[in-house]
């Protein structure tokens, strides 16, 4: 899981989107932003 940084604004009217939004993707996702299966149940992080 990537967790990004919102842009804030008002709706319509966001500021644009940069780097500084949208961190670089990891290779491993560190264990607290880890989509993984329990049993038969997908666990997807808040």
């Amino acid at each position: 899981m990537l967790r990004t940084v919102p842009r804030g604004g008002s709706p319509g009217f966001a500021p644009a989107i940069t780097e500084a939004n949208v961190p670089p993707i990891p290779r491993r996702a560190a264990p607290e932003n880890a989509i993984r299966m329990v049993g038969d149940t997908l666990v997807v992080p808040d």
